[in-house]
C-alpha cells in the first residue's frame, strides 16, 4: 500500500466516523454496515472469504492500562490491516476487539498466507509512551462458495471457525462443518437443559450400592436421566459436560439435591429409613463461597439431615488452587456429610492430599475394575485398597459387570460395590422399594 493510499484510507476513516454504518472509533464498517455490504453485493464470479479475528486476553489491556490505551490499539489495528491488505478488501469492527475482513480470495493457500501476514503485523508491539504492548491474534476463516454460497452467512461461519481455532489452541482455523454441527448441538442442548431444569423435567434415578459382607443395600448414587421432547434421550455424559462448562452446573447440583432431599423426607414421613444417597457436585462448584449455605438451606427446607447425604467429589476438585475448596469441604464434613472421592485414580495427581482432605470414602474408577482380571489391574486395586485403609477410608468399586470382578474385589477387601452386575440405575421409587422396611443405618458398619 503506497503512502498516498494510506493517507486516503486514513482520510476516509475520519470521514466515516459519523456515518451510521461505520464504527466511530476506527472508521471501519460496523456490524450493520458489513451486513448491508454483504446483502447488497452483486453475484460475482470472484470467490470471496470472510476473516474473523480477535486478540487473546484483550480485556486485560483495558483493565491494566485503561480504555484509552485499548482504543489506541484498536485504531492502530485497523490501520495495520488496511496497510497490509490494501483497499481492494472491506473491513469491519463489529464489536470489542473483533475485526471482520471481506477478502477477494478463497484458495486456502492464499488465505493462509494472508492470515499469517496479519498475525505478524499485529504481533508487532504497540508503542504506548515508553512501554511496548505485544498481543496475539486468533483467526477464523469461512469461504464462499465452499462453506456457503450465501455471503450473509459467512460472518457467522467465520466466527465458528474462530472458536475452533481457540479450542484447538491454533492461530488459524478454517470453517469445519463437523465443528459447526457440534457447536449447534451444544447450544441446542444447553438451551433445552435450562428449560428442563425450570420445568422439573429431569428424572432422578438411583443406583444401589451393596455391602460386600452383608450383601445388603448400603446406599445409593443419584443419577439424572433426561428425555427431551425435541432432542430425544440425551445422555448424562453429554448434558452434564455441557452444564459444567456453563452456569448450569450449579443448577444441576441443586436440582439433584432438592429431589433427593424430597425423596428422603417422603420416606421419613412414612416412618421408613433410607440408606445415604450420594450426589455428585460439579468440579467448579466447590470454589463457590456460598456453596455450603445453599446446601444447608435446601436440607433445612426438606427437614433432612447431612448424614442422609454423601457428597461425591472428583480428584480435580482436590487439585483446585482456589482457597475456598478446603474450607467448604471442612465445613461440610464437620456438619455431618460423608465425603466420597469419585473416580479415584484417574486424576494423575499426588496422593498427599489424602492427608488433608476430610474424605470418608474412595470410589475406585470403573476403568480399574474392568481390568481387575489382569495381574497388573489386580495389583493396582490392591494398592488402592491398602492406601484407603491407611487413611481409614471405605472403598467402593464402581462399574462391576461380572461375577468374576465381584469375587476378586471382595477378596481384595473392597467394602462396597455398584455396577450392572448388582443392579442398573433404576427410577428412584423403584430403587427405594428394594430397601427392606426394617433397614437401619447400622447396616453400613
Amino acid at each position: 500500500m503506497t503512502t498516498h493510499q494510506i493517507q486516503g484510507s486514513a482520510r476516509r476513516s475520519a470521514e466515516n466516523n459519523n456515518h451510521p454504518e461505520y464504527d466511530r472509533l476506527t472508521g471501519l464498517l460496523n456490524r450493520e454496515g458489513f451486513a448491508a455490504l454483504l446483502q447488497n453485493r452483486r453475484p460475482t464470479p470472484d470467490k470471496l472469504s470472510v476473516v474473523h479475528l480477535d486478540f487473546e486476553h484483550f480485556g486485560l489491556i483495558n483493565q491494566k492500562f485503561g480504555r484509552e490505551t485499548g482504543d489506541y490499539i484498536l485504531r492502530n489495528t485497523a490501520l495495520r490491516l488496511q496497510r497490509l491488505l490494501g483497499d481492494q478488501h472491506h473491513y469491519c469492527r463489529p464489536a470489542g476487539d473483533e475485526f471482520l475482513i471481506l477478502i477477494n480470495a478463497s484458495k486456502k493457500e492464499d488465505l493462509l498466507a494472508s492470515a499469517y501476514a496479519i498475525q505478524v503485523a499485529l504481533e508487532r508491539p504497540f508503542q504506548i509512551g515508553t512501554q511496548q504492548i505485544s498481543l496475539s491474534a486468533n483467526i477464523g476463516i469461512a469461504r464462499c462458495p465452499f462453506d456457503s454460497d450465501n455471503l450473509e452467512l459467512l460472518p457467522d461461519l467465520a466466527e465458528c471457525a474462530l472458536r475452533l481455532a481457540k479450542s484447538r489452541q491454533e492461530p488459524v482455523a478454517f470453517f469445519s462443518r463437523d465443528f459447526h454441527t457440534e457447536m449447534t448441538r451444544t447450544l441446542d442442548v444447553e438451551q433445552a437443559l435450562k428449560s428442563a431444569i425450570q420445568k422439573n423435567e429431569l428424572e432422578v434415578f438411583l443406583q444401589p450400592k451393596y455391602c460386600f459382607k452383608t450383601r445388603d443395600i448400603a446406599g445409593f448414587e443419584a443419577l439424572l436421566r433426561w428425555q427431551d421432547t425435541l432432542l430425544g434421550s440425551v445422555t448424562p455424559q453429554e448434558f452434564v459436560t455441557i452444564a459444567e462448562h456453563s452456569m448450569l452446573g450449579q443448577q444441576l447440583d441443586f436440582y439433584v439435591l432438592r429431589a433427593v432431599s424430597e425423596l428422603i423426607r417422603e420416606r421419613k414421613d412414612l416412618g421408613l429409613h433410607t440408606p445415604p444417597i450420594a450426589i455428585n457436585i460439579t468440579t467448579g462448584h466447590f470454589s463457590d463461597p456460598e456453596l455450603t449455605g445453599n446446601i444447608f438451606a435446601i436440607l433445612d427446607a426438606a427437614g433432612v439431615e447431612p448424614s442422609d447425604i454423601v457428597l461425591e467429589i472428583t480428584e480435580g476438585v482436590l487439585m483446585e488452587s482456589d482457597g475456598q475448596v478446603a474450607p467448604n469441604l471442612r465445613i461440610l464434613r464437620e456438619s455431618g456429610f460423608a465425603i466420597a472421592i469419585d473416580d479415584f485414580g484417574t486424576g494423575y495427581s499426588a496422593l498427599s492430599y489424602l492427608k488433608f482432605i476430610p474424605a470418608t470414602e474412595l470410589k475406585v474408577d470403573r476403568s480399574f475394575v474392568g481390568d481387575i482380571e489382569s495381574e497388573q489391574g489386580k495389583a493396582l486395586i490392591s494398592i488402592i485398597v491398602n492406601l484407603a485403609k491407611t487413611y481409614n477410608l471405605a472403598v467402593t468399586a464402581e462399574g462391576i459387570e461380572t461375577e468374576a470382578q465381584h469375587a476378586l474385589l471382595q477378596s481384595l477387601g473392597c467394602d462396597y460395590g455398584q455396577g450392572y452386575f448388582l443392579s442398573k440405575p433404576l427410577p428412584a421409587q423403584c430403587a427405594l422399594h428394594l430397601v427392606p422396611n426394617s433397614y437401619h443405618s447400622s447396616q453400613l458398619g
